[in-house]
């Protein structure tokens, strides 16, 4: 069996457009521990 990736294409966004209100959006969405071990990973 042969497994079937979906592949997309990588896009640059500006991150002002995806969390307006950093107190309320991104820091909401940084302390969601995936977000945190993902970025470790990024990072690293």
């Amino acid at each position: 069996m042969v497994n079937k990736l979906k592949l997309g294409k990588l896009e640059e966004v500006d991150v002002r457009e995806l969390w307006k209100h950093e107190q309320y959006d991104f820091s909401e969405w940084l302390a969601k521990e995936e977000n945190i071990e993902m970025l470790k990973q990024i990072c690293q």
